[in-house]
């Protein structure tokens, strides 16, 4: 650039470089819904046959909400047009939140979860025998009452990193897996893992630490590799899957369930956690898993307060999901709705007018998809204003 006397060397990109590049930004146009993943672990809880990541019924245990068996009940049972006039849906919407749950499926999933109901109660008290993890926000371990606190003094952070990162290895990691997943040397692992479990203390069902030592677990001694894995640990994560699962399974009275799940959340899934310590959740985006099951769940129970006329049980759910995921327009057109059955029509239009008006990091205009098209073709909510207006 003689001009302006720079004699610069032009940057460039591989070949896979490119690739990348280009796969990346045609993801970011993808705006079609993928099936959330599920789990066949035949040493899982019995509970997670049942559902897929998010805590949904998986589709193969449902029936269309079309179906005539008498017996399947769904969480939102009254006929799709009255979802699709008086709340902020689609019958598209419908089919994949609140299929229909035969009775013989609903049976089998209570009684694949006998527990949850007393681990709701560990959950909430003062004091519990076991370790309780927080990820439903920041991130917080709370030791249980045969643990000691003054193990973790000085590596609280790290033992915090650890404990999450294990609690999604359901059959265990070697030291060279939370090597990797923690960005730590193996000298380190094994040192915090000491610490761990000591921190954790003794588990008084099987006489074991709660992290037993690597060669010691059951899995390890089969599987013939010293394995990390924590024995016993309750996670709000699995408590907030567990309810959903429940709730649809219940239909219409499974309302309670979905309330009391959202009473889990604190936050954003996993806030809080060391960034050194984060490389696991990019090749296992359990963080996403979750936030779209608050969505859902906070979208379900927003839809049925709506649809009783319970506006403030209806905000609460939306307001409480919006926090966390200010842009999901689902969320957005639930706060619309509320605000035209409070009688603010001005209000409603204003939130339906700014999500049209999205922007991206680039600055371009958001494509939003046919679902909420549909909605807003449905309940007219900018047309209104401007008539009112």
């Amino acid at each position: 650039m003689p001009l302006l006397g720079l004699d610069l060397v032009a940057n460039g990109l591989t070949e896979d470089e490119a690739r990348g590049c280009i796969a990346l930004i045609d993801a970011g146009r993808n705006l079609d819904d993928i099936e959330m993943p599920v789990v066949d672990d035949p040493d899982g809880e019995e509970w997670e046959q049942f559902c897929n990541q998010a805590g949904a019924i998986r589709p193969d245990k449902t029936v269309p909400r079309d179906s005539e068996d008498p017996e399947a009940t769904s969480v939102l049972p009254e006929p799709d047009r009255v979802y699709v006039t008086e709340t902020a849906n689609t019958a598209e919407d419908l089919a994949a939140i609140a299929p229909k749950v035969p009775v013989v499926v609903a049976e089998q999933i209570e009684a694949a979860d006998p527990t949850l109901d007393a681990d709701l109660a560990d959950w909430w008290a003062d004091s519990c025998v076991r370790p309780r993890l927080r990820v439903l926000g920041p991130i917080k371990v709370r030791i249980g009452v045969g643990g000691n606190a003054q193990a973790a003094t000085n590596r609280r952070p790290a033992c915090n990193n650890a404990v999450t990162y294990l609690s999604t290895r359901l059959r265990g990691a070697t030291t060279q897996e939370v090597a990797d997943a923690l960005t730590i040397t193996d000298d380190r692992v094994r040192q915090d893992m000491s610490i761990v479990r000591a921190w954790l203390g003794d588990n008084p069902r099987t006489g074991r630490k709660f992290l037993p030592g690597a060669t010691e677990h059951p899995l390890a001694v089969e599987r013939g590799v010293g394995l990390y894995l924590i024995e016993d640990l309750l996670c709000d994560a699995d408590l907030f899957k567990r309810l959903r699962l429940r709730g649809e399974a219940r239909g219409p009275e499974g309302v309670n369930d979905l309330r009391t799940a959202l009473r889990l959340v604190n936050g954003a899934p996993y806030d809080g956690l060391r960034t050194r310590g984060t490389v696991w959740l990019a090749a296992n985006a359990v963080d996403h898993d979750l936030l779209c099951s608050i969505i859902d769940t906070a979208h379900i129970v927003s839809t049925i307060a709506i649809q009783t006329g319970d506006l403030q049980g209806a905000r609460a759910a939306a307001e409480l999901a919006v926090l966390i995921a200010p842009t999901d327009a689902n969320l957005q057109m639930d706060l619309a709705k509320i605000a035209e059955r409070t009688g603010d029509e001005a209000k409603a239009a204003a939130i339906a007018r700014n999500v049209l008006g999205w922007r991206d990091a680039a600055g371009d205009q958001v494509d939003l998809s046919h679902r909420n098209d549909a909605i807003l073709a449905t309940h007219r909510w900018l047309q209104r204003a401007l008539h009112a207006g």
